[in-house]
């Protein structure tokens, strides 16, 4: 059964995060409590892990990598582009205490989640990677989107717990 569509906080392809500014600063509602818990890749694309917590009624924290020696840390919140909710991601730093370096800490995803199947889609890097503004970064994001081109691969994750 479909349960929800929107974006969520998948920071997976996180080495190279693709926005100077994010498209909106403030969530834009509660963040989707349905999205909380720990997650495993599941489409072959590799075992990655990624835990999904609450941070208050608005914001998640993204751990991608749990698990592993080194794991990322990002701060998450919804966002709204027209009709479509999505996650904005702030990637932090990582569990050695390295802080994230580079100019480039934002990134967005949309999800959909089915049962105990998560399925997420990064907003292609290209798109808006230049953008120096949230307004501009909203055009380019629209103007992709009205072309259908503004996704990468879907990832799969499978809820562990």
């Amino acid at each position: 059964m479909k349960i929800r569509i929107g974006v969520l906080i998948a920071a997976l392809g996180v080495a190279a995060c693709d926005h100077r500014v994010p498209l909106s600063d403030q969530p834009s509602g509660e963040a989707d409590r349905l999205v909380i818990g720990a997650w495993v890749r599941s489409d072959g694309g590799g075992s990655e892990r990624m835990v999904v917590l609450p941070m208050g009624r608005r914001e998640w924290l993204v751990v991608w990598g749990a698990g592993s020696a080194e794991p990322l840390y990002a701060r998450a919140w919804p966002v709204r582009l027209s009709d479509a909710t999505l996650a904005q991601l702030e990637w932090l730093g990582s569990g050695a205490g390295k802080p994230l370096e580079g100019d480039r800490p934002f990134q967005l995803a949309s999800w959909t989640l089915t049962g105990r199947t998560l399925t997420v889609r990064l907003i292609k890097a290209e798109v808006g990677r230049d953008a120096a503004t949230s307004a501009e970064l909203a055009a380019a994001l629209e103007e992709a989107r009205r072309r259908g081109a503004w996704t990468r691969e879907p990832m799969v994750f499978t809820r562990t717990e």
